[in-house]
């Protein structure tokens, strides 16, 4: 189980599928959540930081680089 990050950002084609993962599967809890879907911020299971890990939308057209 994961108890800590110390800031983990990721650029992804939907912020909002990666969230249901990292509540699932992993049980991070949703703190901030853009109405858009364009980002949401989480924290792991125990951590005292604010968030560990930010999930931003850059969109199903996104390309690899």
């Amino acid at each position: 189980m994961i108890h800590r990050l110390n800031h983990v950002v990721l650029y992804v084609r939907d912020a909002a599928v990666h969230r249901r993962f990292y509540e699932e599967v992993l049980g991070f809890e949703a703190n901030i959540v853009d109405p858009a879907g364009a980002f949401v911020f989480l924290r792991a299971p125990g951590s005292d930081n604010h968030h560990d890990l930010a999930v931003f939308t850059v969109g199903a057209d996104a390309t690899e680089s």
